[in-house]
């Protein structure tokens, strides 16, 4: 019987050990990214739209550091910044116009350690001082990683401007 008995406890004890080992996730190493929501703010005067987004990558490689500035990712690179930002005004429900200049540089945030997997979220802020209250607008976004692998395109919804 204590033969049994030892052969079960080796058996949970192996089971509880496995069960204890942190899983793979299925992250792509390709970043991913998904528009959570927005809000508006006001700093010094000024009016912002801060959007959140949510973002995961299974090889950590998302972010830059300040030194990071010889090519691919010097300044006059297209990868010099690694969010890109597009905004578009929105009139009846159609898009008009097309503007620049959001694009964004994310710090390094690759995690320390073995497991380099990543994710959270990015809280964006975009000024729309210059925008007149009642104007409709979306942004898309798009996250590239240090090896240059672009998530998707991710469009907010459409946005009035309070």
């Amino acid at each position: 019987m204590s033969r049994i008995l030892k052969y079960l406890f080796a058996i949970f004890g192996l089971i509880f050990v496995l069960s204890g080992c942190e899983k793979e996730n299925d992250f792509s190493v390709i970043p991913f990214l998904k528009y959570v929501g927005h809000e508006f703010t006001l700093k010094d005067g000024q009016r912002f739209i801060k959007v959140e987004l949510y973002f995961n990558d299974r090889d950590g490689d998302i972010g830059l550091d300040q030194g990071d500035t010889l090519p691919p990712f010097d300044i006059n690179s297209e990868y010099f910044n690694n969010l890109w930002v597009k905004g578009f005004s929105v009139f009846n429900g159609e898009i008009r116009d097309t503007f620049l200049g959001f694009d964004g540089r994310i710090p390094n945030l690759t995690p320390q350690g073995q497991n380099k997997s990543l994710e959270g979220n990015i809280f964006y802020e975009l000024s729309i001082s210059a925008v007149p209250p009642g104007a409709v607008l979306k942004y898309e976004f798009i996250l590239i990683d240090r090896a240059l692998n672009r998530s998707d395109p991710v469009m907010t919804p459409e946005i009035t401007i309070e």
